[in-house]
């Protein structure tokens, strides 16, 4: 019999994307600009379990830049509790926080660093509670409960879960049962028995592409451009949360830089649709993977570094003295919990906190640092008051940052003002059907205002750099 000639199976393929990604032309989430276009960042509980008593949002809308705030106090007419198979999670924590990172507030702001430090500004009031953090913990009897009441359940492709009335007031949320034939008969008939406990490190899905997504509502519209691989379920949950039909919302997913399962459901798209719906303007929330100047970080195969290995960052590293190195398995900045923790001290010195927590602070030049079992810390830490009359000597690290940043960000502005001002001006523009005409108008008037704001935040930087800036002595002064 002569074998069939395969044109496919047993030859080589080219990827259709192939050419796309490594000549850099692919177009990823984050690589979508649009006009008016505001950032958001996320303040997250630095407790476990805890009570929130208070939310004060008010020094932070204070702050110059600063669009919104969103906190529990403004999801009001929002169904802003969801989930995949139960309805356990909000778009921002309401009564209290349930794991180290849970959503507390989130910012809106023109720029990045004014959002950044707007979290800081954001005054938290936790009680804390008792926590369960193995399974063996949360299945004890009278073990603490991660939910108090009974959460209403969620359908997942056609499928509801549920645990059996059993459960009910304990921490299992699901059960399923599987046997076939006799254990112990098995373990009888067995010439070696063999048992252990094992325990892993915590893995997490390390994309090259962070989570990231942009929320543009308008009119009626929700518009969401996300690194997911879900698209259909954040689709569901989005028109449930903001009650709107499914054709109202649309999601958009660019290429994906990697998800491996980490881009499934829904992750901090609610909370950019949310601040979307309340301004009106499109939301940018990405989450990071940079950290702060004074936060350096290793990773270890082991817990503990040996002595050589001290004795080498000790000279590699004496410029870093005051500044913490964190020594941790994992790189997430959202999970504390470190495995060491060293503290380069103004004479060079190396100090140990095994096991210690830290939380890095947006605005200090320190980190909290507690050796508290429960890995508990205040979210930031004690700041030593400025002497009374005094003032920095120049501009913080991040507002040069932000004025080194401004001149790119109004050419780039003022091309885009350009660029739509020509097209209103071709003859046959107000000829178009209003539906055609009244986005372009609509963008360009937020170009417009959003160039504004950057040259006004640029001439305000640039004041109180001059202010800063030593005056020189005159000779009467010498």
């Amino acid at each position: 019999m002569k074998k069939p000639k395969l044109s496919v199976a047993g030859r080589d393929a080219v990827r259709l994307d192939a050419v796309e990604k490594v000549s850099g032309k692919a177009f990823y989430t984050g690589d979508l600009e649009l006009p008016g276009m505001a950032h958001a960042r996320i303040l997250r509980s630095p407790l476990p379990h805890a009570r929130i008593r208070k939310v004060d949002a008010g020094r932070a809308r204070a702050l110059p830049g600063v669009i919104d705030v969103l906190t529990r106090d403004d999801l009001g007419g929002l169904d802003y509790r969801y989930g995949a198979t139960y309805k356990d999670q909000s778009v921002v924590a309401v009564d209290k926080v349930r794991y180290v990172g849970d959503p507390v507030a989130a910012v809106l702001s023109a720029d990045e660093l004014a959002a950044e430090e707007a979290l800081d500004l954001i005054d938290v009031e936790y009680e804390e509670l008792p926590f369960v953090d193995t399974v063996d913990d949360a299945l004890a009897p009278g073990a603490p409960l991660v939910h108090d009441a009974e959460v209403a359940k969620a359908e997942l492709r056609g499928s509801r879960y549920g645990a059996p009335a059993r459960f009910k007031g304990t921490n299992v949320c699901y059960h399923f049962g599987y046997a076939r034939g006799n254990v112990e008969d098995g373990f009888a008939r067995s010439d070696h028995v063999f048992e252990d406990v094992f325990r892993f490190s915590k893995v997490q899905h390390y994309s090259l592409e962070p989570h990231i997504c942009i929320a543009h509502y308008d009119g009626d519209r929700l518009t969401v451009w996300s690194s997911c691989q879900d698209p259909f379920t954040l689709r569901g949950h989005l028109a449930g949360i903001f009650k709107l039909p499914l054709n109202r919302v649309r999601v958009v997913v660019p290429y994906v830089g990697g998800g491996y399962g980490g881009k499934l459901y829904v992750k901090a798209d609610p909370i950019a649709a949310a601040l979307s719906v309340r301004t009106r303007r499109p939301v940018k929330l990405a989450r990071l993977l940079t950290r702060p100047a004074n936060l350096l970080v290793l990773d270890e195969p082991t817990n503990d570094l040996d002595i050589e290995t001290l004795e080498v960052l000790e000279e590699q590293l004496v410029d870093y003295r005051g500044t913490l190195l964190v020594v941790s398995h994992d790189r997430s900045f959202l999970d504390n919990c470190v495995t060491s923790t060293l503290v380069f001290e103004d004479a060079g010195v190396i100090r140990r906190h095994a096991g210690g927590y830290t939380d890095w602070a947006r605005r200090g030049q320190a980190l909290a640092v507690t050796d508290d079992p429960n890995r508990k810390a205040a979210r930031n830490p004690p700041r030593q008051p400025r002497e009374s009359g005094s003032r920095p000597a120049k501009l913080s690290y991040k507002l040069q940052l932000e004025l080194d940043g401004l001149p790119a960000r109004i050419e780039a502005l003022e091309q885009a003002v350009a660029a739509l001002e020509e097209e209103t001006r071709q003859p046959d523009f107000y000829a178009r059907p209003f539906d055609a005409v009244r986005p372009v108008l609509d963008e360009m008037e937020t170009a417009k205002a959003t160039l504004d704001e950057a040259v006004e935040r640029w001439s305000e930087l640039e004041t109180l750099k001059q202010e800063l800036e030593p005056r020189p002595r005159s000779v009467a002064e010498e």
